[in-house]
């Protein structure tokens, strides 16, 4: 965020924050590039100290970077979690929102069984039916080409899909990202959380690498803000550049406020709803009576969506509307049958890219859970 060498790109995201009075998840790395007690007071504060008590932050690797985060906690004192641990929770509105340390290496690991593990599972089980935001810096998944993905938070991110957790947001990487919602180990999934990493707080923005699976929106080369607004039974996202330069927005139920982990009637509508967007993104139709319900009882015995989707797309229906299609036809197939268009060249392009590293399966589950889509 407060880039000692950077105080341009720092001001456009101070004076942002300014002029709201929200609560701010402050996602690491908060000041450049090193996170010492000179360097808050010389750096961080003359930007960001009229906002800092709004601030609820999470350390990041360069809060370390001194050797320990002493620094870092004596400027959060309290806001910053009991005991300098770095992980903490607490209510905002009707949500339930944990910060976590991601510094693995300097609290002893993140492993099963670790103090924050044990810490998160315990406060996971105190609050079963709340909706969640949680975050912490490293992200899990990551299309970046300077910092791979977070696989030393793998357990956390099971524990925190496994309790139906809506949001994790992350930093390290100096760009924007969005992810569809994900298992823990990167596969679509209606159920699991969606990922977003937002590292255009102030540093210098980098570019990215190999575009991760599940990756729906990318940009660099920006500074901005990722507002959340958080509703009793619904979330929404809003992501803007500086100057308007770039947005990103959308909305989508909180599944725990309204039933949908576990076997309440909601969790059944939710099925439901799988079942009957992959109908029509592979054969463009609704589903048949009888179709759907031996789908959902394929879904209700645990069958991964992923799976049903490979069904799908080879069965003699699929063959029988498009026979044998090309890479390039599949594509085009799936933009028609999902959004209602052609392709335009850049998204073709990227799809098909796409298809070197994934299956057909896994592109088709993609498209039916696509924002565009499902806002149709």
């Amino acid at each position: 965020m407060a880039d000692c060498n950077n105080p341009r790109g720092v001001k456009k995201v101070s004076d942002r924050l300014a002029a709201t009075d929200h609560t701010i998840a402050a996602l690491g790395d908060l000041v450049y590039p090193e996170g010492s007690a000179a360097q808050f007071k010389e750096c961080f504060d003359p930007s960001f100290g009229a906002v800092a008590d709004r601030m609820r932050p999470t350390p990041g690797n360069h809060e370390y970077t001194p050797g320990t985060a002493d620094a870092y906690f004596d400027r959060f004192g309290a806001a910053a979690g009991p005991d300098r641990r770095g992980w903490y929770a607490y209510d905002l509105g009707d949500w339930r929102v944990i910060s976590l340390n991601s510094n693995c290496w300097e609290i002893g690991g993140c492993k099963e069984g670790s103090d924050q593990h044990q810490w998160l599972l315990d406060e996971l089980a105190a609050h079963p039916d709340a909706c969640r935001v949680v975050y912490w810096h490293h992200p899990r998944f990551s299309s970046s080409g300077n910092y791979g993905n977070a696989r030393f938070m793998q357990p956390i991110s099971e524990a925190l899909t496994d309790a139906g957790t809506e949001v994790i947001l992350s930093g390290h990487a100096h760009h924007y990202e969005r992810f569809a919602r994900l298992d823990a180990d990167g596969s679509p999934d209606p159920a699991g959380p969606r990922y977003f990493t937002v590292g255009t707080g102030g540093t210098f923005p980098r570019g990215f690498g190999r575009t991760q699976d599940g990756s729906e929106v990318r940009k660099s080369g920006v500074y901005g803000v990722l507002e959340l607004t958080l509703e009793p039974d619904r979330w929404s996202w809003s992501f803007e550049a500086e100057g308007g330069r770039f947005t990103d927005n959308g909305s989508e139920p909180c599944r725990n406020a309204q039933g949908l982990n576990g076997d309440s009637p909601q969790a059944e509508d939710q099925a439901a709803s799988a079942i009957d967007f992959l109908y029509r993104a592979a054969f463009g139709r609704q589903p048949d009576a009888g179709g759907k319900r031996f789908w959902l009882d394929q879904l209700r015995g645990g069958r991964p969506l992923v799976e049903i989707s490979a069904e799908f797309s080879r069965s003699p229906e699929f063959t029988g509307l498009y026979g044998n299609p090309s890479n390039r036809a599949f594509v085009a197939l799936l933009y028609r049958n999902v959004l209602d268009r052609e392709p335009d060249a850049g998204g073709a392009a990227f799809w098909l890219q796409r298809l070197n590293t994934q299956s057909r399966a896994e592109l088709l589950l993609q498209f039916s859970f696509s924002v565009e889509f499902r806002a149709n």
